[in-house]
């Protein structure tokens, strides 16, 4: 018994001369000609994801605010702040706090996909509260 599988050719096969009859087609072009189908399937299908991505980087100082460096300032009780400072600054992180859980969802469907952005907003909003409740 004879067991034939097809594979996928690495190039696309030439069509038979249609002149010689003793040429035959390769009988594996159907795989190469759906592979490519799919790929480009898939690659419409990815694309929105990519502009997807940009949209976060508004979110950049969001991205690089460090809290452990904004709280050192608080640890030297020579030089603390004055409470109005001190008042604006929690002020501050809590409005951001806010905006940040108004302007990110916990998911969004982008294409064929669903992204949970819960972590990404959580993680961005703790930064936030630290200042804010400590």
């Amino acid at each position: 018994m004879l067991l034939k599988a097809t594979v996928r050719p690495e190039y696309r096969p030439e069509e038979p001369n249609p002149l010689d009859k003793r040429e035959l087609p390769d009988e594996n072009t159907w795989v190469f000609d759906e592979y490519s189908k799919l790929r480009e399937v898939i690659t419409k299908i990815i694309d929105p994801m990519e502009a997807y991505i940009l949209t976060y980087n508004r979110f950049k100082n969001e991205y690089e605010f460090d809290p452990d460096k904004e709280m050192k300032q608080y640890e030297d009780p020579e030089n603390w702040p004055e409470v109005d400072v001190l008042r604006s600054s929690i002020i501050f992180h809590r409005a951001e706090e806010e905006r940040l859980v108004k302007e990110i969802p916990e998911e969004i469907i982008c294409s064929v996909f669903k992204i949970s952005t819960k972590v990404i907003r959580d993680m961005l909003v703790e930064k936030h509260k630290r200042i804010a409740d400590a």
